[in-house]
């Protein structure tokens, strides 16, 4: 009986150990933000495609910082994704009725990564997007660049190009490097 305890006091221990040494992990947040611009030529009612310049996404100096490395990530998850209007200085979202976020990257499909729809009008130069906080990112963001693309339906005719800063944050979560 006394072998009988010793033997699972010793498979108790050993299987808490190894579990812990399994779940080591990291978990951080990567962020990086675009600019774009919807042109002041805009039609009302109308949805219109703006690309975004490709983003070096530098994921890989993040994974660095963070004592981890791209094999090493287990998923990469949108927490949240924020619009900024940069200028000019007196435009507020009242002008937009809704704004759909596409990213691509190279040899993946283009997925819906935010949007806003019935965006209210009451003055606020800043604007969160729904999100999908369930959908692994891991494949685009260790892609060396990204590409954004935004559609978006205006209520208002825009007298002046208006300038976007896209800030999603993504919560990133992998296994330490050894």
């Amino acid at each position: 009986m006394r072998v009988l305890s010793i033997t699972l006091v010793w498979m108790v221990a050993m299987l808490f150990s190894s579990c812990s040494k399994e779940n080591k992990g990291v978990t951080f947040t990567y962020a990086f933000n675009a600019e774009t611009v919807i042109p002041s030529s805009t039609g009302i009612n109308l949805p219109i495609n703006i690309l975004a310049p490709d983003l070096t996404t530098n994921s890989g100096g993040t994974f660095e910082a963070n004592q981890t490395t791209p094999a090493l990530v287990r998923d990469i998850k949108m927490k949240q994704l924020e619009l900024k209007i940069k200028s000019p200085n007196q435009t507020t979202f009242d002008f937009l009725r809704s704004i759909r976020i596409y990213m691509s990257a190279d040899g993946l499909a283009e997925r819906e990564i935010a949007w806003a729809t019935d965006i209210p009008e009451n003055g606020t130069r800043s604007l969160l997007l729904t999100t999908d906080l369930e959908t692994n990112y891991k494949e685009y963001i260790v892609k060396e660049s990204v590409s954004l693309r935004v559609q978006a339906t205006t209520r208002q005719l825009l007298t002046s190009d208006t300038r976007l800063e896209i800030l999603p944050t993504f919560e990133v979560r992998a296994s330490l490097r050894k």
